[in-house]
């Protein structure tokens, strides 16, 4: 994201050139980025695990699109636990539980 001013720049293709938005050789642009992915979601682990603890939390990143296939695989990387032995529920708003 851009902004001029605290006025957002369009950066996409067919939004013209930035001078076409006011801005002047002198300007001062302020930027600001944020890294592709989702929102951290925290899973308690409620079974042992080779990387986990019982009771204990891992936190995946996930974004509204990740298919459960994807949360699976994170999961593995994260705990250990083999995808075909991940049962894997929703523990509310931000948070899954994960039991074997």
């Amino acid at each position: 994201l851009a902004t001029l001013g605290g006025r957002p720049l369009r950066l996409h293709a067919g939004s013209g050139s930035l001078y076409d938005q006011g801005v002047r050789q002198d300007d001062t642009l302020e930027l600001s980025a944020r890294l592709l992915g989702g929102q951290p979601v925290k899973v308690k682990v409620l079974t042992p695990t080779p990387k986990a603890e019982c009771g204990s939390e891992v936190t995946v990143d996930l974004d509204t699109h990740t298919p459960m296939h994807e949360v699976k695989m994170q999961l593995a990387r994260a705990t250990g636990l083999d995808v075909r032995h991940q049962r894997v529920l929703l523990g509310g708003i931000g948070s899954m539980v994960l039991l074997d």
